[in-house]
């Protein structure tokens, strides 16, 4: 037992590195995930491309993430809640809105754009943004 105690304080010693490995390696069973539910479900193979497009949308914003938390720490409370929920609400909203744009095209190529869509992306976004 201590010693699964000395390799997660080894781990985390280098924050950076620590930082980096688990966001490629979130991302990354993020992806894998999503693209065995889509085969599970019967989703052409022409789903790869929007959920690759999803999931860098989605590395992208929570790199960016990262750096806004990493400055609104060291503000006032008031301050660092305000903004990390603007900053969490606002990186929700774009990646919905890249989401719903980009899986729109999936297999409804001239279909016209719906708000269910957007909703849809909007919960596993919140949630999936949310939670990291």
């Amino acid at each position: 037992m201590e010693f699964t105690g000395l390799r997660s304080r080894a781990f985390f010693s280098d924050k950076r590195r620590a930082f980096w490995t688990l966001q490629a390696l979130g991302w990354t069973f993020y992806l894998m995930l999503r693209l065995v539910s889509g085969a599970g479900a019967g989703m052409s193979l022409s789903f790869a491309l929007p959920l690759l497009i999803s999931t860098a949308s989605g590395y992208s914003v929570t790199l960016i993430m990262g750096g806004s938390f990493r400055w609104l720490i060291t503000r006032k409370p008031m301050v660092t809640w305000g903004l990390s929920l603007t900053v969490f609400l606002a990186s929700v909203m774009f990646t919905s809105m890249i989401d719903a744009w980009v899986f729109n095209l999936l297999d409804r190529e001239g279909a016209e754009f719906t708000g269910s869509l957007f909703l849809s992306a909007l919960s596993v976004n919140a949630l999936l943004l949310g939670a990291w």
